[in-house]
């Protein structure tokens, strides 16, 4: 009888356990499923830098007309480069919780190298207009990139594809 009593004892034990941990792991499953969005593209996170363009010099904005409205990247020269003596370009895609102002004074050892630099906005993010989605971000860079195929001062044939944590994969798709 003592041994009944323990066995029924351990089966509900482990019955609720088994329970909880399926509930559990369920919640856990709903919440990361309804903010996935906001993990993926935490815009909201990234801190606009309103004096940003004005320390970068030459700095060019670009702007490509898109379903949900404008989105922003901004042009950077390489020093030396002109219709007379094109140069390579690089197009720059930052992560998901940063913004071109954050970047762009990070690109100057490039544009010190005679590298042109384009820095390139997601949909919802900064001062573009829109929402971030996979899809949306390989139409605009796909604009962007033939935008810059455009400028006389680059080489067509010297692109060079940089891209940092969401911007890495979107720069592999791009390439």
């Amino acid at each position: 009888m003592a041994t009944s009593k323990k066995t029924s004892f351990t089966n509900r034990l482990v019955g609720r356990i088994v329970f909880w941990a399926i509930a559990i792991f369920f919640i856990w499953w709903l919440v990361a499923f309804v903010l996935q969005r906001r993990f993926l593209f935490p815009a909201d996170a990234a801190v606009q830098d309103p004096g940003a363009k004005s320390r970068i010099r030459n700095l060019r904005e670009v702007w490509i007309d898109t379903p949900e409205g404008k989105v922003e990247g901004w042009f950077l020269p390489g020093n030396g480069l002109s219709k007379e003596r094109p140069g390579p370009a690089l197009i720059f895609a930052h992560g998901n919780a940063e913004l071109i102002d954050n970047n762009a004074g990070n690109m100057e050892p490039y544009r010190q190298m005679g590298i042109s630099v384009l820095l390139v906005e997601f949909r919802g993010y900064g001062r573009s207009a829109g929402s971030p989605s996979q899809e949306a971000i390989t139409d605009d860079l796909i604009q962007f990139h033939d935008w810059l195929l455009e400028q006389p001062e680059v080489d067509r044939d010297r692109l060079i594809y940089h891209g940092r944590s969401l911007g890495g994969g979107a720069m592999f798709t791009l390439a």
